[in-house]
């Protein structure tokens, strides 16, 4: 059994959802069971309304945020990994921790496609699409905004906890499940029917920004996840885009809680905008040499498993 569902990509497929399924129904009713019992029926019943108008509401968001990564991108593919490990123990490739240096250069990486992802942003944020399609853009903005409000929402906190709360909740969590499920599992899924590994890392950059179904920001996102697949795909570690994705969602996190304890007038959004192209070309040269330097000292002694 074990032996076909590690040959099958539609069995783990199959699996996957069952699994996402289960931990959905269980986690959600859960966390409503709980949510009645710490804040009362009325503000867990606004909340999933989407009101955001008291504390209680955003705590009760929070949690549930919390409950549906688990379900959707913790759960399924570590009970997969679990289950398939027992045959192939390199599955994920979670056993694999790369160099020191790997690291160092992922985190410089970082800093220097800051510049590249603003830019992009700047530019997908003017996207104005054709009359006839004026009822989809409307929808969209409107989708754009209540995320955006929702997210400045669980960013504002005062406390120290509450930063701590959101680096979990907001760049752990996302930056462990969302690799499991896009660079993990969809990357391995694809290699067995797509040969060119440049054409699978396409496809899941694109599924990984049209998830979060935020449109004018899906370029810088498209964007990230190329990066977060050649980061997987030349060290053969999973931890490489974790460390990644964490330290990019970890950044906005802390820069927001500076920012709102510190009552700056600095805009958390404009970290990373640079004037002029000059410096936009330095930032795209500096992010080329250090990834042709994470390809140069790639791992050439595994596949994707």
């Amino acid at each position: 059994m074990f032996k076909n569902l590690i040959e099958k990509n539609y069995l783990q497929l199959i699996w996957f959802g069952i699994i996402l399924l289960f931990s959905s129904l269980i986690l959600m009713g859960l966390g409503y069971i709980a949510g009645i019992g710490i804040w009362g029926e009325q503000d867990v019943t606004a909340a999933l309304g989407g009101s955001l108008d008291s504390q209680n509401q955003i705590n009760i968001l929070k949690m549930f945020q919390v409950l549906n990564q688990l379900a959707m991108f913790i759960i399924p593919p570590l009970s997969l990994y679990l289950i398939i490990r027992k045959t192939n123990y390199n599955y994920l490739n979670l056993n694999i921790i790369p160099d020191i240096n790997i690291f160092f250069a992922l985190t410089l990486l970082f800093i220097f496609t800051l510049p590249i992802i603003q830019t992009t942003m700047a530019f997908n944020q003017k996207m104005v699409l054709p009359e006839a399609l004026s009822g989809i853009e409307t929808w969209m903005k409107d989708k754009e905004l209540i995320a955006e409000e929702i997210t400045i929402k669980f960013l504002n906190v005062d406390l120290f906890s509450g930063f701590v709360f959101n680096i979990i909740m907001m760049a752990l969590l996302p930056a462990i499940g969302e690799e499991l499920v896009f660079r993990g599992l969809l990357m391995r899924w694809f290699r067995k029917s797509i040969k060119n590994i440049h054409i699978i890392i396409l496809i899941t950059a694109f599924l990984f920004s049209a998830i979060h179904m935020q449109f004018f920001g899906f370029l810088p996102r498209f964007i990230l996840g190329i990066i977060l697949g050649y980061s997987y795909y030349w060290t053969k570690s999973l931890w490489a885009p974790i460390w990644l994705h964490f330290i990019n969602n970890a950044t906005t996190v802390s820069v927001f809680y500076w920012v709102h304890k510190s009552h700056s007038d600095i805009n958390p959004d404009d970290v990373g905008n640079i004037d002029g192209y000059g410096y936009l070309l330095i930032a795209t040269i500096a992010t080329l040499g250090i990834m042709y330097w994470i390809y140069k000292n790639r791992n050439l002694e595994r596949e994707i498993a």
